[in-house]
Order: C-alpha cells, then sequence, then structure tokens
C-alpha cells in the first residue's frame, strides 16, 4: 500500500452535528483557510490532513500564521475546550477499551452518546479507535461527549489497552481490501 488514507470522520458520525460540537469543514487544498477562518469568523482553527495518515503539520493555526505548504485535502475545524480525552477501542462494533489520554482522568465521556456512536458506524471498519473529548458547556458547566476523529487500527497509540491480536489483522485486511478498490 503507497499510502494510507485516514478516516478523520465517517459520514455515520458527521450526520448527527449534536456529536460535532464544532463547525467544521472538508476542503480540497489548504489554500481554502482564509475562507475558512472568514466564515467561521475565528482566528483559530484546527487543521489536519484528509489524504495522508500522519503529516508534520497537525495542529492549531492562527489566522496570521503561515500555512503548510502541502497538496492534501484538509480537515478544518472550529477549535473548542476539550477539558478530557479518550480513546475508545472497536472491534466487530464491540468496545474493547476505553483508555484516558489526555486533560482531567476524572471527567469522564457519556457512556450512552459513546454506544451510540459506536452502533452509528456498526461494521463499516472491523477494528477501530475513536477518539472522543469532553467539553464542558454553558453556565451550569455540564458536560457533553463529541467525535474528535476515528483511526482505522493502524499506526495508533495503544495508552496501555490490552486487545485482541485479532483487531490488528482485521484492520490490516481491510486496508489491502480499501487499496484494491
Amino acid at each position: 500500500i503507497p499510502q494510507i488514507s485516514p478516516i478523520v470522520l465517517p459520514d455515520e458520525i458527521l450526520s448527527h452535528p449534536e456529536w460535532m460540537g464544532r463547525r467544521f469543514t472538508f476542503e480540497d487544498s489548504i489554500s481554502k483557510a482564509p475562507e475558512v477562518f472568514d466564515r467561521f469568523d475565528t482566528h483559530w482553527l484546527f487543521m489536519k490532513s484528509a489524504s495522508r495518515l500522519k503529516t508534520d503539520y497537525t495542529g492549531i493555526y492562527k489566522q496570521t500564521d503561515p500555512l503548510p505548504q502541502t497538496s492534501d485535502k484538509i480537515f478544518f475545524s472550529e477549535t473548542v475546550n476539550i477539558s478530557s480525552e479518550w480513546r475508545i477501542f472497536v472491534s466487530r462494533s464491540t468496545i474493547k477499551a476505553v483508555r484516558f489520554y489526555a486533560g482531567d482522568p476524572w471527567l469522564l465521556p457519556d457512556k450512552t452518546t459513546v454506544l451510540d456512536m459506536v452502533s452509528a458506524i456498526g461494521q463499516k471498519y472491523p477494528s477501530y479507535t475513536m477518539d472522543v473529548g469532553v467539553v464542558v458547556v454553558g453556565p451550569a458547566e455540564k458536560s457533553r461527549t463529541i467525535a474528535i476523529e476515528v483511526h482505522n487500527f493502524i499506526s495508533c497509540g495503544l495508552y496501555g489497552a490490552v486487545l485482541p491480536l485479532s483487531m490488528y489483522l482485521n484492520a490490516y485486511r481491510y486496508e489491502i481490501k480499501s487499496h484494491k478498490k
């Protein structure tokens, strides 16, 4: 496989705006950044390749920052204050592990929301990780669980999870099959 394409966020998640918790867009070019800054009326954007799995420019950019030099398609997202980040490990629509990886470890993701997200994705990917964030919203300081991104179970941190070996094989086979299409 010459290059693995990222999932970023599948349609099954994108079709639920309540799980996103922010404005976002996929654009064909980094040159769209000024337009996205204006459209979102913000001075900060998160930018990530929607073409390549790993890049050196994933991050938050200020409107006045120099843009990365890339021909990749780009995922642009409003920035949000994520208080706690978690990785969900899924095999055949079953959650195998949940691991904390950043922020406040006592601020837990909402179980029902996470289960609904996994259910929505269904059997589309045999083995994957889903990163979710917990954001605190409103004057009552209520928490809300949002989707950050989804990855095939390849090239991802385990954060101490001990997982079935079949997850690795299933993810590899998925990539081979996807590449042949």
